[in-house]
């Protein structure tokens, strides 16, 4: 008796050991009786399909049911054809919570046969994947959208080059064409159309976070106490607008201007998911991210963040367009009330600071969109010395050696600061420019174009210049942010760095500050 009671205490062990297992591992075990249509399941396949026991109706039919109607005929259809062919079963399918949650499973199952080749029993498990399901969905979206966005900035920049000609050229224009008012109206109009063309670019460029930009050290809650009236104006009458602003916000680097025109898409998608009216809710806290979080979020790494949440109570988003909002030209709106770019600047704005953005929406329930941005080391934030553009143009007399490899745009910075006063000498690439400061050529100013053929970036000439001439002033001029600027101590030339498309005064300003300042 002692030895039975030993062993039954052994096999009670080896179960519970089982059973701990499976629900650590997330993996349930089953067996179907062919004959008798009735159905096995362990404890952890009830706590994975979260359906009580005692309520369960034990056959294969009821099974199917549990499965997710989209998947219901595959699964089925592929279980009756292993039986046919002997083979083992494997599938993948979706279950649907009773809160409308969607788990996915891998079913994985052996079929033994009678004498006469009839199965009669099969004996299989089901495991939980949904945790590596969603960590490959979040990697395959981070990868598509890499994938468009190096596509994006590409045709962008090209595009803005050709841009910077355009504009450039018609502001000569304008200014021989100040006595006719029919040719001053026709540049008026071609450079309307091309500053259009500017802010689109601008958007794609943001996208692919190649956009050059301006960073400081910012109190987030400022800012949008800033852009209030203006949120105020971008909203219909019949929407409330509540914001919730955590008085302990830590500051984070980023982007001012970015982020305000960030918020503004924002807020107009939110108006126009409630024509009818409804609540717009913003809200900042601080948060900690820990390893749980940002394993099922590949993108972002663990740490301290701000959360800026957007919320409203339109008509939201289905799932199927939830897949697609982050990308260039996708909208949802009638033809001629948006771009598509709205939400691919915001997701282009937020990768560039090393954040993360998140959506939950559903159809007729809202959406909310939440930005996590970095934690900045400095608790202060930046003051900003933005220059005023008056109606008199600062000018000099220095000389300046211009360099870039597009004719038109080395013609055109040529005859800006020539009729700014200043001395210039002009280069096609970094090597002949270096060949030029080698031979004896003295000027007080490189302004060079950042990215350029023939081995030699602007960085790189910067570097190499400055090292020969320690008292030069740089400026460098690009339509993006090269990814050099991070190595080899490159990014000191970064703080004078003139985004394309630039205007003469834009030029003017930004000369005139990099040449008086103090090393």
């Amino acid at each position: 008796i002692a030895e039975r009671k030993s062993a039954e205490e052994a096999i009670e062990a080896a179960h519970q050991r089982l059973a701990d297992a499976q629900r650590l591992a997330h993996i349930g075990s089953w067996e179907l009786d062919l004959k008798c249509n009735t159905l096995l399941w362990s404890d952890e396949v009830f706590r994975i399909f979260e359906l009580d026991p005692e309520r369960f109706n034990a056959t294969y039919e009821a099974f199917l049911e549990a499965v997710h109607p989209d998947d219901r005929e595959r699964v089925n259809t592929t279980y009756q054809e292993s039986l046919k062919s002997k083979k083992r079963f494997r599938t993948e399918h979706r279950l649907r919570m009773p809160d409308g949650r969607i788990k996915h499973v891998q079913e994985r199952c052996e079929t033994f046969y009678a004498d006469d080749g009839h199965p009669v029993r099969s004996i299989g498990s089901v495991q939980d994947i949904t945790d590596r399901v969603t960590m490959e969905e979040a990697l395959r979206r981070s990868q598509k959208m890499e994938a468009i966005g190096q596509l994006s900035g590409g045709i962008a920049h090209d595009f803005n080059n050709q841009l910077s000609i355009i504009i450039g050229f018609l502001d000569f224009l304008r200014e021989y064409a100040e006595k006719d008012e029919k040719p001053r109206k026709w540049v008026r109009a071609a450079s309307d159309a091309t500053e259009r063309c500017i802010t689109l670019t601008r958007q794609l460029l943001a996208f692919s976070r190649r956009q050059s930009k301006e960073t400081s050290v910012v109190d987030l809650n400022a800012l949008l106490n800033g852009l209030k009236d203006v949120i105020a104006r971008s909203v219909t009458p019949e929407v409330e607008v509540q914001y919730h602003l955590d008085d302990k916000l830590w500051t984070t680097e980023i982007d001012s201007g970015e982020f305000q025109d960030a918020i503004l898409n924002l807020v107009i998608n939110a108006r126009d998911a409630m024509p009818s009216g409804g609540k717009f809710l913003m809200e900042t806290v601080n948060v900690k991210l820990d390893a749980d979080y940002t394993d099922l979020n590949p993108g972002i790494g663990p740490g301290d963040f701000i959360r800026l949440s957007i919320s409203d109570t339109g008509m939201g988003m289905s799932k199927e367009t939830l897949d697609h909002v982050f990308e260039p030209f996708f909208t949802t709106k009638p033809e001629g009330k948006g771009t598509g770019l709205g939400l691919a600047m915001v997701y282009g704005f937020v990768k560039r600071y090393e954040g993360y953005i998140k959506i939950y929406s559903e159809r007729n329930e809202g959406t909310t969109v939440h930005l996590y941005l970095p934690r900045s080391a400095h608790n202060k934030p930046s003051v900003n010395n933005h220059f005023s553009k008056g109606d008199q143009l600062p000018r000099g007399s220095e000389s300046v050696l211009i360099v870039d490899d597009e004719a038109e745009l080395l013609e055109l910075a040529n005859q800006y600061l020539s009729d700014l006063g200043y001395r210039t000498h002009t280069a096609v690439n970094g090597r002949q420019a270096m060949e030029m400061l080698e031979g004896g050529l003295q000027v007080e100013l490189l302004f060079s174009d950042v990215v350029m053929p023939g081995g030699m970036n602007g960085y790189e000439l910067a570097q190499q210049a400055t090292a020969r001439l320690p008292k030069l002033k740089v400026m460098l001029t690009s339509g993006f942010t090269s990814k050099v600027i991070a190595e080899n101590g490159l990014a000191r030339f970064s703080a004078n760095l003139l985004g394309k498309p630039y205007r003469k005064a834009d030029l003017a300003h930004r000369v005139r500050l990099v040449l008086d300042k103090q090393r």
